[in-house]
Formats: C-alpha cells, sequence, structure tokens
C-alpha cells in the first residue's frame, strides 16, 4: 500500500497508518464505513471486502469479530 497515508473509521475508533494494524471495540450491531485519506482507493478484504476491486469506503455491520484487511492503492 502506499506508505504516509491512513486507514480510518466512522464511527471513530480506527485511525491506523498504511503497513500498520489496529484493533478497536465496537459494540455488536454497529455500521462500520472503512476509508482512506486522501480519498485513496482502497482494495479491501476480509469482513468487508471489495472482491478485489478497487473502490473509496467499505461499509459493513458487525455481526462479532471482525477482520479487515486494506490494501491502499
Amino acid at each position: 500500500g502506499r506508505s504516509g497515508e491512513r486507514v480510518t473509521s466512522n464511527p471513530a475508533g480506527i485511525n491506523v497508518a498504511v503497513g500498520s494494524s489496529a484493533s478497536a471495540s465496537f459494540a455488536t450491531g454497529t455500521t462500520i464505513t472503512l476509508s482512506a485519506t486522501n480519498s485513496r482507493d482502497v482494495v479491501w478484504s476480509g469482513a468487508c471486502s471489495s472482491g478485489g476491486s478497487k473502490t473509496k469506503t467499505c461499509t459493513f455491520t458487525l455481526n462479532g469479530n471482525a477482520t479487515v484487511t486494506a490494501n491502499v492503492q
């Protein structure tokens, strides 16, 4: 991914530099939107998969423990 970029969440809780990992606690049923800084395209995988496509954001509803990987383009 691109160095110097970050991935953040709405609601707040995730704010992590590309190349690093982070975790946060959200209530079950919370709808989370992830995005990269500077409106970068991202290929998302895991709980918020974009199916290999580049997208600006990824939104999912938390139903338990979840892991998401972001490949910032």
